[in-house]
């Protein structure tokens, strides 16, 4: 587990690629080359179903945004982004333009909009973005996965996953064998996995067991939305059982640190939380609070109000340095 507290937090790394004949000499060229804009074809899994195995739901057509970056390499490493409940947000952006800038090919899965889950009203509520399970959206990062090795431009051996809130949830899901067996193409598997403050509250089966492939999991120490204790603890958990699993935590950060310096904090103060209930999975893919060992209910002890969250610069500067220098290894990036 790695604690970053503001003394030691680590200046974010500047990295350039080499210059084409798009940009000025001794420049770094634009981070962003392309965009292209390709179907996934998915499917629409509960919680329960996907859960208890099931792969072949409803049909869904969903949407993938790729970013390619000014490089001459014949083949790009790549990112799989994956959004929160409040849908793609300019954090995102900031991502894009960081891997980007280091010849890293960025594909932004859109889970919500397909489904009809939009943001009708000012501020980040999404109507609709509750009945859309990270467990199912494990169906969704894996048929992404299958475009991209697809892909002439891209290296399926080199495409790692990444997601922030409940995104980063569906990270830790696509990292564990039981649902990579569901839902991986043939030929085709993730070579990292990188998880924002994801909520860690949950108890599933085998979810010690993962892919080879290394885990990242990054959490703000001041989270009211998703528990960094929680996140500590599953990682432990994995690397007990012989896993690849990293904990980086990070002091006075809330929820969704690594938005931008202009957004503004996010507030809802009369919301339900139930961070602080432990889930755990029951047969027929139930989950109920490990408490009571029923579903949660608003009258549940652990259950509160309130919910917020929003930038911290020293957090997310040391987020990107960590997380760059761990694609670079993976990628074989040159320093």
């Amino acid at each position: 587990m790695h604690l970053f507290r503001p003394a030691r937090l680590l200046a974010a790394a500047l990295s350039l690629i080499t210059a084409s004949a798009l940009a000025a000499p001794g420049a770094p060229p634009p981070p962003t080359y392309r965009i292209e804009v390709h179907p996934i074809s998915s499917v629409d899994l509960t919680t329960a179903e996907a859960l208890t195995g099931k792969a072949d739901g409803a049909a869904r057509t969903i949407a993938g945004e790729l970013r390619l970056p000014v490089s001459t390499q014949a083949r790009l490493p790549a990112v799989i982004f994956l959004h929160g409940d409040a849908g793609a947000l300019a954090n995102q952006a900031l991502w894009i333009d960081e891997f980007n800038a280091l010849g890293i090919a960025v594909f932004t899965v859109d889970s919500f909009s397909a489904r009809g889950a939009i943001a009708k009203t000012p501020g980040l509520q999404v109507d609709g973005a509750g009945l859309i399970g990270s467990a199912g959206r494990v169906a969704d990062a894996y048929r992404a996965l299958a475009v991209l090795a697809a892909h002439p431009r891209i290296d399926a051996q080199r495409i790692a996953l990444m997601g922030v809130s409940s995104g980063g949830r569906v990270v830790l899901n696509s990292a564990m064998t039981r649902f990579a067996r569901q839902h991986a193409p043939a030929g085709a598997s993730f070579a990292a996995f990188v998880a924002l403050y994801p909520p860690c509250n949950l108890t599933l089966d085998g979810d010690t067991a993962l892919q080879p492939a290394p885990l990242q999991i990054h959490h703000g120490a001041a989270d009211v939305v998703t528990r960094a204790d929680a996140c500590r603890q599953y990682a432990a958990r994995v690397r007990r059982a012989g896993g690849n699993a990293e904990f980086f935590e990070y002091a006075e950060a809330p929820h969704g640190y690594d938005s931008p310096a202009g957004m503004p904090p996010n507030a809802l103060p009369q919301a339900a939380n139930a961070s602080r209930c432990n889930f755990v999975e029951r047969d027929g893919g139930r989950l109920v609070n490990a408490d009571t060992e029923r579903p949660v209910t608003l009258a549940d002890a652990c259950v509160s109000t309130g919910l917020g969250g929003g930038h911290q610069a020293q957090a997310a500067n040391a987020t990107r340095a960590v997380v760059k220098s761990f694609l670079r290894t993976v990628f074989k990036l040159a320093p």
